[in-house]
């Protein structure tokens, strides 16, 4: 509480220039860049911010000291023990003595309890004992279980047993099988310990036969006509044909493992055909795109050959055999140019030039190669002389498809990184935040 007096002057600071500038922040930062900061040409929010946020942190520093000044034991004159069953700590303080300051370590162990909360405790365990011992059970005639607990719930004891029948109940609480008809007495040593405290009391109960359901009944018959029906030197275990007068038919639970590989078996086939017809899917795709892209480079070199000069027939040939040489240099497969290399094919093996034309157009899933198939059998047929002015046309808005499939594929391939990214931000979110749990 002695250093209060820094946030009051603080405080006090603010209030003389909040009363000589005639507001609060912004006119307080007005009057302080002009008249102090005036050189350094700085913003009046930049100020007025600055100005807040020191008056926010003198608050919040006030406040934290007067709450450490109130839960400051030592300036009291004492330390905070642990409480019953808690852990001892260190404390470091500083300490003066004849001027002189020095650092010392207090030992601060927790509370012990006295003589009377030790005989209350123990008195309150004693009373308890039988309660958890027996639930509902009376105590003058148990037929079942017994809770033998080696503590008690809201008392700091343990709970040590003795038994003199284990024959009729064991050291669990469980009772025998060998329990008599007319019942028989049972006592339960209990040493009850807490702190250096050791308090003994016995419980006196008397026990009969075990009260069994039906299923526990028949499956304990079950279990004693095997044992009659077995000696323990036989190499085998034999099952009995007959349980109580009932006829007994014994059939093994098998394993659902056959059946499980059945089942995966069908599922991996069916994951088969749908992978094939995936991969079909993806090939038939790939191959469109393919002759999309291909086909305004096929267009405008057609165009080119036939404004040189060539025939149809020898422009396709020459496309192909360009074709050919490419792919001997390494180059890549494209679907557009195997039609024609079809299409020469088809040709050299004596098909008509306009029965080869029509066949390329049927085998082309693309509307355009089915109009490009059909725009040469009519040059064929009718032998127009507008054939380059058509490809021309044709050429220009193969491209502007081209352009709108490249487009696609970029959205497409856009589309694929976004789950990368979400990967990389999991990725930063963890290195950030893993630290920071880590350290609390």
């Amino acid at each position: 509480m002695s250093r209060l007096w820094i946030y009051a002057a603080v405080m006090a600071g603010f209030g003389i220039l909040f009363a000589v500038s005639g507001g609060f922040f912004s006119a307080a930062a007005r009057l302080i860049n002009r008249r102090c900061l005036g050189s350094l040409d700085l913003d009046d929010r930049v100020v007025r911010q600055s100005l807040v946020v020191l008056f926010a942190a003198n608050v919040l520093g006030c406040m934290l000291t007067v709450n450490a000044a109130r839960v400051d034991t030592v300036a009291k004159g004492y330390l905070q023990r642990e409480d019953y069953g808690g852990v001892d700590y260190e404390e470091v303080l500083s300490l003066t003595l004849d001027g002189e300051t020095r650092e010392f370590t207090v030992d601060v162990l927790p509370r012990t309890y006295t003589e009377k909360e030790v005989r209350q405790i123990l008195d309150a365990a004693e009373a308890a004992l039988p309660g958890a011992v027996l639930g509902e059970e009376d105590p003058d005639h148990v037929t079942g279980d017994l809770t033998l607990p080696a503590a008690l719930p809201g008392l700091p004891v343990t709970v040590s047993w003795m038994v003199d029948k284990p024959a009729i109940v064991d050291w669990d609480g469980k009772l025998g099988t060998d329990v008599p008809e007319t019942g028989t007495e049972v006592t339960l040593s209990a040493d009850i310990t807490f702190e250096e405290e050791v308090r003994e009391t016995t419980l006196t109960v008397t026990v009969f036969p075990k009260l069994l359901s039906e299923e526990d009944r028949l499956d304990a018959l079950i279990r004693e006509t095997i044992s009659e029906r077995n000696s323990e030197t036989d190499e085998r275990l034999y099952l009995p044909e007959e349980i109580d007068g009932r006829a007994a038919v014994w059939t093994g639970t098998g394993t659902d493992a056959g059946r499980v590989f059945l089942g995966l078996g069908f599922v991996i086939a069916l994951m088969t055909i749908l992978s094939k017809l995936e991969n079909r899917r993806q090939a038939e795709e790939r191959r469109r795109v393919s002759l999309v892209l291909d086909y305004p480079h096929i267009v405008s070199k057609l165009m080119l050959l036939l404004g040189a000069g060539m025939s149809l027939r020898r422009a396709f040939e020459k496309m192909a055999g360009d074709y050919r040489k490419s792919l001997e240099a390494g180059g890549a497969r494209r679907e557009g140019l195997e039609e024609i290399v079809r299409l020469c094919t088809d040709m050299a093996n004596g098909m008509p030039e306009i029965q080869a034309y029509a066949a390329m157009g049927r085998r082309v899933p693309e509307a355009r190669y089915k109009s490009f198939a059909a725009l040469l059998g009519q040059n064929l047929r009718r032998g127009t002389g507008e054939m380059v002015l058509i490809l021309e046309r044709e050429a220009a808005e193969a491209f502007d498809e081209r352009r709108k499939q490249a487009r696609v594929l970029g959205e497409k391939a856009g589309t694929k990184l976004t789950f990368p990214m979400f990967v990389m931000l999991a990725v930063i979110m963890v290195i950030l935040m893993v630290p920071a749990f880590v350290s609390f």
